[in-house]
Order: C-alpha cells, then sequence, then structure tokens
C-alpha cells in the first residue's frame, strides 16, 4: 500500500478538467423526451367542447333522502299505537287465561331431581 499522505488540493486539481464534461454529460443522461404540450391542450380542448364530463357528479341527495327515510319512520312510529305487553296480539282472540301453575309442584320436581 501506498502511505503517501493524501492531499486533497492535489486531487482537486486533477479532477478539475473532468468536472466540466462530467456536469454536461450528468444533465444530457436519461433526458426525457419534451412532452407533447401543444397535442395535450388540444386533446383537452376537444374534451371539453365534446362536453364529456370528466368525473360523475357528486351524489348530494344522498343525505337528504336520508334524512327523509329517517323522518318518515320516526314519524310511523308517533303514529302506531303503543299496546301494553299484557294486550292480546291482534288477529288472537281472547279466550280464557291459561290456568296458573303451582310453584309448590316445581320445587318439589326440582328437589327430586
Amino acid at each position: 500500500m501506498d502511505d503517501a499522505p493524501h492531499d486533497p488540493a492535489q486531487e482537486s486539481q486533477a479532477d478539475a478538467p473532468l468536472e466540466p464534461a462530467l456536469r454536461a454529460a450528468a444533465h444530457e443522461y436519461h433526458r426525457p423526451p419534451d412532452p407533447p404540450v401543444e397535442a395535450m391542450w388540444r386533446a383537452i380542448q376537444a374534451e371539453r367542447r365534446a362536453g364529456r364530463p370528466g368525473r360523475p357528479a357528486p351524489l348530494r341527495w344522498v343525505p337528504w333522502a336520508a334524512a327523509a327515510l329517517l323522518a318518515v319512520g320516526v314519524g310511523i312510529g308517533r303514529l302506531t299505537p303503543f299496546r301494553s305487553p299484557d294486550a292480546p296480539a291482534a288477529g288472537m282472540a281472547a279466550g280464557p287465561a291459561a290456568p296458573l301453575v303451582n310453584a309448590t309442584a316445581y320445587r318439589l320436581a326440582a328437589v327430586e331431581y
């Protein structure tokens, strides 16, 4: 290996002539072609003249429909007559009440098993 001391001044002098050439090459390397701006604008203007929308219109009616549906549901709930849980359902014949079961029979059965 070379044990000579490293001198940055010498290194920069050796690279100095290469630097402008490298910069020029870097600017030209993989340079994309110029976009066809005029053709793009012509296509945009033609599409706008045709009247085709670029995106669908926002659905502004959806919140109003949800609010109307909620109001109808609340209205139906308010107008429905209240029925107590003990009352028979509509269409059921009010017959004789079911016989009451003796609680002692249940206790006796529970003790046996």
